[in-house]
């Protein structure tokens, strides 16, 4: 497994979660992700393939106990 994305707490929460976007489309393919509110901040990102299966975790901060989830779909293109 590799760590294809780790978040910087020096790095703004905006163009954290900008480059996070831009990770995940380059590793999975064009998708659209969004963290329930600007307070979910991706952390990190980790990918790797196991013979013909591609297994990856993306880990998200979640400051408070909450029901809401990160929403994911993958976009036509």
């Amino acid at each position: 497994m590799t760590v294809v994305f780790q978040a910087s707490a020096d790095e703004p929460i905006a163009s954290r979660l900008e480059q996070w976007r831009h990770v995940v489309d380059e590793t999975f393919g064009p998708a659209l992700l969004r963290p329930p509110s600007r307070a979910h901040v991706p952390e990190r990102l980790v990918a790797g393939d196991v013979g013909a299966v591609r297994v990856s975790e993306l880990r998200i901060a979640y400051p408070t106990m909450s029901s809401d989830r990160c929403q994911a779909a993958r976009t036509p293109g």
